[in-house]
Order: C-alpha cells, then structure tokens, then sequence
C-alpha cells in the first residue's frame, strides 16, 4: 500500500530559481514571524533539539532550498556544515539515498514545506531528514524508527493512507515513549473512517484551521480551514479504541469508545511560503509557492513542541496534551467556527466551545500546553 500525499493547495509565486535571488517574492500570510506572533511563540528553544521530518524519495536541493528560505526570512543559517541539517536514508545512512521523487513533485513539496516550515518555527533546533526508499506503507513506518534512533525528540510525518483493518500492524512503529509525532490529518474533511498514523494512539493528530492575524501580528481567530482545495479532516477510527486519556473526549466528539482524530490544529491557511529550486509539478514550475492544508500544521505541532523542550523520556505526547488542557486555563486558542461535513451534529465534524472533533484541544496559545511537566 503506498501512501497518499494530502491535497496541498500550492501556489507560485515566482517561477525561476534566477529571479527568486533578487525579486522579492509574495510569501502569503503565514510567515515565520507571523507565526511567533500569533501563537505568542519564542524563535528559539531554550535547550536546542533533534526534529525529524519523514518523507519519501530524495530532495537532492533541500539544503540549497532551505538556505534561500533563510536569508528570506532572516532566520539563522541551517546548514549540514555547521550541524544543523542532516539527511540519511530509511536505515540512518548518508548514502545511498533513495531516487528522487518520481511522482511529479508531490514528495518534493513534503520535503521542502516541512524542513522549512520547522526551522522558521524552532529556529535553533537540528534538522534531520530521514527519506524513505518509496512510499510504501513499510518503509515510511522503518523511517520514523530510523527517526527515533538517531535521537530525534519530534518527528514531524504529512502522509497518511486510509486506515484499514491491517493497518494496525505498523502502530508500534508510531509509538515511542519521549519522543512527539505528529501526523496531519489530511485534507478531505470529514470522514467515519480516519487516516492513519493520525489514528495511531502514539500519534499526536494534527487538523488545521484558517489562521487571522490581526494588527501587530496578534492572534484574531480561526476557523476550521476550509478552501477550495480541501477542507481539514476529522473521524472515528473504525479499528482503535480512544486511550484512556482520550476516551470521554472521544464520547464528547461522537466517536463512542473508539479513537477521535485530530488531538490539536495549527493553522493549515491562508498560505506559508515555500522554496524549491527542484520542480513541484509536472509543468516544471520552481521558485516561491504559498502552500495550504495539514501539512503546513504538523510541522507547526512538531516545532512547538521542540519549542517547550520535548517531554520526559517515559511519557506520551497526546497524553501531555490532554492533560495540560484540562489542568492549564487559557493553555490553548478554542476554536468555535467551522466544520468540515455533516455528521449529525456531533462535535467530530463541527468546531464547538471547549473539546470538539475537529480541531481537538485547540491551537498554540504559548507554550504551556505543550510543556513536559517532568
């Protein structure tokens, strides 16, 4: 089974790696300062980080990419010389890498939106790129053990596959106590059957919301993203109960005793910037984009989380989240607009005051709800 790349609504802003080292590119609303602004943000953890991103196939410009990205945003320089950015394959090897992408750029994208976005976030955290042999089902899942290993505290994943009856099977794989993954939701908006690793229990599930940032950059509101490109998605997994910690939220949601997707959102629109010197179409286009969708809010999770200094070395990452949300007022942004289909009123498909399905415990409101309490 190979994964499915979510819908990523992209759009160029500027074609041509030549111009893009002199034009001043358009760069949408969810830049990295605007970011810090909203969600009240520091650029830099206070004791540095290992994030991994998981993707399929090579980015063989990513480091290039990414130093573009940095000096547009004056963010410090994230290079494999100075130790900030590292890229191996599924087995933690430097080489051989996987071939590049064949499937016309949808990869490429995950690679650059995630590595980038990230260090805008984290700006001082180590970047590892683990790049999986293919976009089977397996080899992602040997990547984010690889991830692991190599001493990764956040792995940031934004593939899913439609959850099944065998899925189960790659679970364990998802879960590594002390270490935060985060999986986007997808793009397809609501469904009674998830994805997965979003379903996983050891998966911290992201959804997306529409982000508005108001005068001096401060925070305005959100709603459940929703566009003409996709709408963030939500669901009760068919095959795994709600963990403890979830379980009366997942009642509150809809979703009886089985588990409710997403945990927590981060803004998924109205367009973050993107860099890639390596085609993301078939047409061949390159340069800046502006990207929608759960893809740009698990690397924003991810981050956070790399942000508040990871969590203790036995604990569960949507456990924390959980927790800090019932114990910490004001820990998270409520979200109370939007839906993303019809399901009968529940909060699975409907944003709600408090707890709902379909941006979970809320967005970043600071760091305190995502802070290890170890």
């Amino acid at each position: 089974m190979t994964a499915k790349i979510l819908a990523i609504a992209l759009t160029t802003l500027l074609v041509g790696e030549a111009a893009s080292a002199t034009a001043e590119p358009g760069t949408g609303p969810l830049t990295p300062a605007a970011l810090h602004s909203a969600y009240a943000l520091p650029r830099k953890a206070a004791k540095p980080q290992t994030v991994a991103i998981v993707v399929a196939y090579d980015d063989p410009t990513i480091e290039r990419d990414l130093g573009t990205f940095t000096r547009r945003f004056s963010l410090p320089s994230c290079t494999a010389a100075r130790g900030c950015l590292r890229r191996v394959n599924q087995r933690g090897q430097p080489g051989p890498l996987p071939s590049p992408d064949p499937t016309g750029g949808k990869w490429t994208t995950e690679a650059a939106l995630s590595t980038e976005t990230l260090h805008g976030i984290c700006q001082n955290c180590r970047l590892l790129l683990v790049e999986a042999d293919s976009e089977a089902e397996s080899d992602l899942a040997a990547a984010v053990d690889t991830a692991a290993r190599l001493g990764a505290r956040e792995i940031s994943t934004t593939y899913l596959f439609a959850e099944g009856a065998f899925d189960g099977q790659y679970a364990s794989h998802y879960d590594h106590p002390g270490v935060v993954i985060t999986a986007a939701s997808g793009d397809d908006g609501f469904s009674y059957g998830p994805n997965v690793p979003a379903a996983y229990p050891g998966v911290v599930a992201v959804g997306g919301t529409t982000l508005r940032i108001g005068p001096r950059g401060r925070w305005a509101g959100e709603t459940v993203w929703r566009s003409s490109d996709g709408t963030a998605a939500s669901g009760c997994s068919a095959f795994t109960p709600a963990p403890p910690w979830q379980l009366s939220f997942a009642g509150k949601a809809g979703c009886g005793d089985m588990r409710a997707v997403p945990d927590v959102a981060a803004a998924a629109g109205p367009g973050a910037p993107l860099y890639s010197s390596t085609a993301l179409d078939p047409q061949g286009e390159r340069g800046w984009f502006e990207a929608d969708g759960t893809s740009v809010s698990s690397p924003i999770v991810a981050g956070t989380f790399a942000l508040a200094g990871g969590i203790g070395a036995r604990q569960s990452a949507p456990a924390l989240l959980y927790a800090r949300f019932r114990n910490v007022r004001g820990a998270f942004h409520d979200i109370t607009q939007g839906s993303n289909g019809s399901c009968g009123g529940k909060s699975i498909c409907q944003a709600k005051r408090g707890y709902d399905g379909v941006t979970g415990v809320g967005t970043p409101d600071g760091l305190a709800g995502f802070r290890s309490s170890r």
